[in-house]
């Protein structure tokens, strides 16, 4: 897939993505290691300018979803990818292997596209990947806005209704106790 562009205006274009963008432009080699990311992948806390290894782009994401990525990156690599993008978490924080905070968390979603040789194969593959944080923050609001009352702040009846179900699912161990207050 060629756009037409030569090496100096590709590389024009990709500074103006770097400067005018907080997404963050990846290019990996056809195993997945990142060999180019934009400066602003810093913000995540990533140095790989002093790095003796290059990193693997499931070393973006958290632990959990480290084979999440891998599968999909695997089936862009392999020209199977399915387009569109995927979302996981990065931990930000300095230990961010041991680190859990919430505070510590952003997600993030990725798009990418192989790159080909003059043969047709798979050499390895653009990425860009966007900030989904605040996409993330209003879903988590509008859930505790749908789940909740406006005027107390206590959980709905439906809310509620659905809870019970699943302590009740879950099999004995369980109290409750039930109040009715009149006014």
């Amino acid at each position: 897939m060629k756009f037409g562009l030569s090496d100096v205006e590709g590389r024009v274009l990709h500074g103006l993505l770097d400067e005018t963008s907080s997404d963050i432009v990846i290019r990996l080699d056809r195993h997945g290691f990142i060999l180019h990311a934009s400066t602003n992948m810093a913000d995540l806390g990533f140095d790989f300018s002093a790095a003796l290894l290059l990193p693997h782009i499931t070393d973006l994401a958290e632990r959990d979803h480290a084979s999440f990525l891998s599968e999909h990156i695997a089936a862009g690599l392999t020209g199977q990818a399915h387009g569109g993008w995927v979302e996981f978490p990065v931990i930000t924080c300095p230990d961010r292997h041991t680190c859990r905070e919430a505070d510590c968390q952003r997600w993030y979603a990725l798009s990418l596209r192989p790159v080909l040789d003059d043969s047709g194969a798979v050499e390895g593959a653009l990425c860009l990947m966007r900030s989904v944080q605040q996409l993330r923050s209003l879903e988590g609001e509008l859930h505790a806005r749908t789940v909740t009352d406006p005027l107390t702040g206590l959980t709905n009846r439906q809310a509620f209704c659905a809870s019970l179900r699943r302590h009740l699912a879950g099999g004995g161990g369980q109290m409750i106790t039930v109040l009715a207050v009149d006014g």
